[in-house]
């Protein structure tokens, strides 16, 4: 500013809510040629007017009517997950708006319960965009609920929450034996529900002992519904 070689009586801001600085506040700033003033408390993502005035015996100097915008909470949309495996899942989630401010960091929340109370985190992997975060140690066939998030100046934004269930065991019956001879055996199983994922194996464990401690292995003949196994080789009236 230029005070003209008059002796500065008062100068500062006035700041407000409003475009023609009605129900403005005063703030008061010294300086030689220039002001300057950091202000706080403000309301984020809110657009404030302002200007400079400066009061000496010769009268008030205002300058031109300035305005900003302080940083928004960002906003941030959780996908759906991808990978879902028995003990491990792929989270996803996209920044929708930065909020005017940097993105800092993302990352996901992630629990048993839909109200995500004491919930585990995992990091994003991109602070821009869409950004992914891997889950491990998860159990098998469990519902999870998750949420994205994304963190600027104004705060940590929170997503929708969404779900997902981990694949969960196979449901396996065990059939009678049958075409028993001397030294063979028929065995058979059902394979029902597969708990969300793909039967990969069916087969028999048999011992001459209830715990089956050391058992022999056989492979079944199908991957779905019932499957059979042959049994060769076995000891005779045991």
């Amino acid at each position: 500013f230029d005070a003209g070689g008059a002796e500065v009586e008062d100068s500062g801001f006035e700041l407000s809510l409003n475009i023609d600085l009605s129900d403005s506040t005063v703030y008061a700033a010294t300086g030689a040629e220039s002001l300057a003033e950091a202000l706080s408390s403000l309301t984020k993502g809110t657009t404030y007017y302002y200007r400079a005035f400066v009061e000496t015996i010769m009268g008030r100097a205002e300058g031109a009517i300035q305005s900003f915008t302080t940083v928004d909470d960002a906003a941030v949309s959780t996908l759906s997950a991808t990978s879902i495996g028995a003990f491990s899942a792929n989270l996803r989630g996209e920044i929708t708006s930065t909020g005017g401010g940097t993105i800092s960091a993302t990352d996901f929340q992630y629990s048993t319960n839909s109200s995500l109370s004491g919930a585990s985190t995992a990091g994003g992997s991109s602070t821009s965009g869409t950004f992914n975060g891997s889950v491990s140690g998860l159990s098998a066939g469990t519902t999870y609920y998750f949420r994205a998030r994304a963190t600027n100046e104004a705060g940590t934004a929170n997503g929708n929450t969404l779900n997902f269930t981990t694949i969960g065991l196979a449901s396996v019956s065990t059939g009678n034996s049958s075409s028993v001879g001397p030294t063979t055996a028929t065995l058979s199983g059902s394979v029902t529900p597969t708990g969300g994922g793909t039967v990969s194996a069916t087969g028999f464990q048999y011992s001459t002992n209830s715990s089956f401690s050391g058992a022999s292995t056989k492979s079944g003949s199908s991957t779905s519904g019932s499957f059979t196994a042959n049994l060769t080789g076995l000891n005779g009236s045991t």
